[in-house]
């Protein structure tokens, strides 16, 4: 099964491939997020490494506020993130999409998996 089609046919189905999305590129941003410095010369570049370091820093609250959003509306929805990556074809064109749907959607999702590749 191709990876963005694991919500197909749940009910909301588009805000799962959405949150989903939205959790993946976000954890990619932080991993991809560096700090910048420039080199020591005096205590002018120690201030502007200091304001590089808090500007670093303030992009990676940003992305972990927004998933800390997403998490909360896959809460808030009665669902949990699940992690499908062994049962799945990556399509997805930034990396892996979790799952997002209840315990029960998420057997049902891996039977249909194993018994169409079985």
């Amino acid at each position: 099964m191709k990876n963005t089609l694991i919500h197909e046919g749940l009910e909301k189905s588009k805000i799962r491939d959405f949150l989903s999305t939205q959790l993946e590129t976000s954890q990619l941003a932080i991993i991809a997020l560096k700090p910048q410095t420039v080199p020591y010369i005096d205590l002018n570049s120690v201030i502007q490494n200091d304001k590089l370091q808090i500007e670093y820093l303030k992009k990676r609250i940003l992305y972990h506020e927004q998933i800390l959003a997403v998490l909360t509306l896959i809460e808030t929805n009665g669902w949990k993130e699940f992690d499908v990556s062994d049962y799945v074809d990556k399509d997805f064109s930034t990396g892996w999409l979790s799952f997002i749907g209840t315990e029960e959607e998420h057997k049902a999702l891996i039977n249909k998996i194993e018994t169409n590749n079985g």
